[in-house]
């Protein structure tokens, strides 16, 4: 019985030591803010008040649920004052000092450890920056001689400084293991320049392959730290200046590495996800995202949720692809007689799903129509342009084609509704165009205006 009653007590102390809510005290003297802001990095560029508080002398941040470990901040009002890092949930129990500008943790030797690292880090950064200034400088005043000169000092002397911000990292990283700190520290070191790049591709495939070079995929600590996403942005412009087949496989292999912890491959499909598969993104790119979503189809640990999402758009974006053929579809014609898709006859076409109602459908509509390359290959008879209009209002349409029709272009209205009903065709948005071969075989899914001339002659047809 009294063994019983230990093992009890003992079990409500762990377990009340483990669930110990999150306290933060700050002391400080002659601020004059307002108030002081608990916040977290939002994931994309600012950050979200967790708490609140009116500014005095001592201000104490709590609540009875621990914070989820990782990187926060405290600001008076919208000025920082200090990083917090939570590496271990079983301790939220903090006290801050602020005095003459100093920050001090009096229970926290990672905290402090962070804030020394951020000011070394500071200091090579002005250090780095101060070199390329002085080369930017003797560029515009320097003889080439003299210039070459200049240019093999400032080399060794980056290479020494590399040298030592690499060795400090290190050394944070070992002295701090097991930390988040630790792992901030390993991914904030510097990639080493690539050395004569043979070509562009090279160039950009070097920095792809080694910005993620150090980076913790097994700490999900890490995903909320502001960095990653500076880094991915990176990232993403040099996958993106790839071929798309190699950016897809670039993409596909960073998803792979991943998968070592779920919230780290979540963090990373979403960051990778307003970059390459949202329309609204410059880097949208239909090819790499089918291939993140096929990705995450194969990771075991996804959630329900994400798999269901992911399905569904995997299916969507998996119709009307290159190579294979558009579905068949009704077409009334303005002069009422009807006839299908497949019996409009062309060598090519350009397949243009509009609404009159739609400002920017009337934008594409005028580009086409100016297009002096376009109109000339329409004359040859090799291509033609074909509107279709898929939505219920048969007067508008008919007014449309009579009052700003171009007479070079056909227009069809597709009265059935199959394209919607069904899901022939997945239009996220329109206007949408396809380009056709003879055959009503996608050749470009997803024509943008800036390829339409490009694919003019790439067809041979001016």
């Amino acid at each position: 019985m009294k063994r019983t009653l230990f093992y009890l007590l003992f079990s409500l102390f762990c377990f009340f030591s483990y669930s110990q809510g999150f306290t933060l005290k700050v002391h400080s003297q002659h601020l004059a803010f307002d108030s002081l802001k608990l916040q977290k990095f939002n994931g994309n560029r600012g950050y979200k008040t967790l708490i609140s508080l009116p500014h005095s002398a001592q201000v104490v941040f709590k609540q009875k649920k621990a914070l989820p470990a990782g990187y926060y901040r405290v600001a008076g009002d919208t000025t920082l004052l200090f990083h917090l890092l939570i590496s271990d949930e079983k301790k939220e129990n903090f006290v801050v000092t602020i005095s003459n500008g100093a920050v001090v943790f009096e229970n926290s030797e990672e905290n402090n450890h962070y804030i020394a690292f951020n000011k070394k880090t500071e200091e090579f950064i002005y250090k780095r920056d101060s070199l390329n200034n002085i080369f930017e400088k003797a560029q515009t005043t320097e003889t080439p001689q003299k210039l070459q000169q200049i240019a093999s000092m400032l080399i060794e002397q980056m290479n020494a400084l590399l040298a030592a911000d690499e060795a400090y990292k290190m050394r944070v990283a070992a002295e701090n293991k097991g930390t988040l700190l630790a792992s901030i520290a390993n991914f904030s070191r510097e990639i080493r320049p690539i050395a004569h790049p043979k070509n562009q591709n090279e160039f950009l495939q070097y920095y792809v392959k080694n910005i993620f070079k150090h980076y913790n995929f097994s700490d999900s600590r890490l995903t909320t730290h502001p960095m990653l996403a500076d880094k991915m942005n990176e990232w993403c412009k040099f996958v993106f200046d790839l071929s798309i087949e190699d950016g897809a496989k670039a993409v596909n292999l960073l998803l792979d590495q991943a998968q070592a912890n779920t919230k780290t491959y979540e963090v990373f499909f979403d960051l990778l996800e307003r970059k390459f598969g949202f329309f609204v993104s410059d880097y949208w790119t239909e090819e790499i995202y089918l291939k993140m979503l096929n990705n995450a189809l194969n990771y075991n640990n996804l959630s329900s949720n994400r798999r269901t999402r992911y399905e569904a758009l995997y299916q969507s974006y998996n119709k009307n692809l290159p190579g294979q053929q558009v579905p068949d579809f009704q077409i009334m014609w303005p002069d009422n007689h009807t006839s299908s898709l497949y019996d409009f006859e062309s060598e090519y076409l350009i397949l243009f799903f509009q609404n009159p109602d739609c400002p920017t459908c009337a934008e594409m509509h005028k580009i086409l129509s100016e297009n002096e390359e376009l109109s000339q290959a329409i004359d040859s008879g090799r291509i033609k342009v074909l509107s279709v209009y898929f939505n219920e209002n048969e007067n508008l349409w008919r007014t449309y084609v009579k009052t700003k029709g171009n007479p070079r272009f056909f227009y069809g209205w597709e009265w059935q509704h199959k394209i919607v009903d069904d899901e022939l065709f997945y239009l996220p948005n329109i206007p949408y165009l396809f380009l056709l071969d003879k055959d009503k075989k996608v050749i470009k899914k997803e024509l943008f205006k800036n390829e339409i001339s490009y694919y003019l002659h790439q067809l041979k047809l001016l």
